[in-house]
């Protein structure tokens, strides 16, 4: 509850905010005593027969005045030359301009000019804003062109026609889809034949691609591309019922996931970010989560979290093993997928206060894709799009301009080995476009 002081603080600021006011306004007392310049008498008087606001505090000073004159006058009139005996009395330097009265009678004189310089200045940084994202979005366009390209006839991608691994076929492929949807009206054939080329790749109970450590990520990506499409496409309802029931049986009993089936290994904050991403946004499409498994994994992404903003990979409480990519995926992941949860909201906060501004670290400088995405994600949920403009704008400059790879990225991060080019587009694309309405 609000104390007293403040209440009526804000009850002032209030009123404030809502009285009318017009800076011509000022003007009023010396017109109505005949003191307003010739040079602004013209101007004044054609205003304040159009402006409110003027026209009552005109009335207000002329009543003012008014009133004054109709005062008796007390005592004897001051001498004729008392204004010449006042001004003869002050010292010399009195009247010696100072710089500040200088810079004063500049800015008076070449006012009109500074308001001009003002808003040609504003008009430049808005054109450049405009620009800027108008030629992001046109590298991304052309990063769409060059996926779409190198589709397989049968609607896939193949990771290693890029410099990829074949085992993530599903993952890059989904990939190389959720790129494509930022565009779904100009790729919708592209689009219809990949997700139908991930509902062949499905097996019986649900999973994408080989039982091994890349399964989740191929599991996440694969199920993450046909939600989005679910909008569209309601017959790929019963893939995503069993791609999501698969995701539910391998989370832990502590609410993680990690690469490897029944707990073999200890669930980590990368391979579970991807999973909740995934249970959230099935919610989000009306999937019913009984056994609350999207809060028993945020429970257990918000744990790995500590009170100086580090996610740790494994430890509970960050661990000191915090890395800006790491940083950047768990705050992402809290502030999609966790709803209107204060805490939440307040640790990825928190987290986001820790991730380098700036030119971004190394995340633009060096390419590193995987950390960018996550990077402009995270910038992005919290509204500060001067940060996300940067990283994008990094990641434009290492596009491919010319040769066959004309439009694609160069595979150079650490995750390019397994993806390939593929990967490094793909993930390019999608950092560079404002995420769709519905994907998370």
């Amino acid at each position: 509850m609000k104390r007293p002081k403040q209440v009526a603080e804000r009850q002032r600021v209030d009123a404030d905010k809502s009285t009318p006011w017009c800076p011509q306004a000022v003007q009023a007392a010396a017109w109505a005593t005949g003191n307003l310049p010739p040079a602004e008498q013209a101007g004044y008087a054609a205003h304040v027969q159009q402006c409110a606001v003027c026209a009552d505090e005109l009335a207000a000073c002329r009543r003012m005045v008014a009133c004054l004159r109709d005062v008796p006058a007390v005592g004897p009139e001051p001498s004729a030359n008392l204004t010449a005996r006042i001004l003869a009395a002050l010292p010399a330097q009195a009247f010696r301009p100072t710089a500040w009265s200088r810079t004063i009678f500049f800015v008076r004189q070449h006012r009109y000019a500074w308001a001009a310089a003002a808003a040609v200045l504003i008009w430049l940084a808005a054109a450049w804003l405009v620009a800027s994202v108008g030629q992001t979005g046109r590298i991304a366009q052309d990063g769409c062109a060059w996926i779409a390209s190198h589709q397989e006839a049968d609607g896939s991608w193949d990771p290693e026609s890029g410099g990829g691994v074949a085992r993530y076929r599903p993952a890059l492929t989904a990939l190389a889809t959720l790129a494509l949807m930022r565009e779904p009206d100009r790729y919708a054939r592209e689009i219809a034949a990949a997700c139908s080329a991930l509902q062949r790749a499905q097996a019986d109970d649900g999973t994408f691609g080989p039982d091994e450590t890349g399964r989740m990520y191929n599991q996440a990506l694969a199920t993450w591309a046909l939600l989005s499409a679910y909008g569209r496409h309601p017959e790929y309802e019963q893939a995503i019922d069993r791609s999501l029931a698969h995701i539910r049986m391998r989370q832990q009993a502590m609410g993680g996931w990690g690469y490897l089936r029944d707990g073999a290994d200890a669930a980590n904050t990368a391979v579970t970010a991807w999973q909740v991403q995934v249970l959230a946004r099935a919610q989000q499409a009306g999937w019913v989560d009984d056994g609350g498994h999207l809060r028993k994994g945020l429970v257990w992404l918000r744990q790995r979290a500590d009170g100086r903003g580090q996610f740790g990979y494994t430890a509970g409480r960050g661990g000191g093993e915090g890395t800006p990519t790491l940083n950047a995926m768990g705050a992402y992941t809290l502030l999609a997928a966790g709803g209107a949860s204060a805490e939440l909201v307040s640790v990825a906060a928190t987290v986001m206060d820790r991730l380098p501004r700036g030119a971004q670290g190394a995340c633009a400088v060096e390419a590193d894709f995987y950390r960018a995405f996550f990077t402009v994600a995270a910038w992005d949920a919290t509204g500060d799009r001067a940060q996300a403009g940067r990283v994008r704008a990094g990641i434009c400059d290492k596009r491919e301009t010319r040769g066959v790879d004309k439009g694609s990225w160069t595979p150079l991060d650490s995750w390019s080995k397994v993806g390939g080019r593929l990967y490094a587009t793909s993930l390019a694309v999608l950092t560079l476009q404002p995420q769709a309405k519905d994907t998370l």
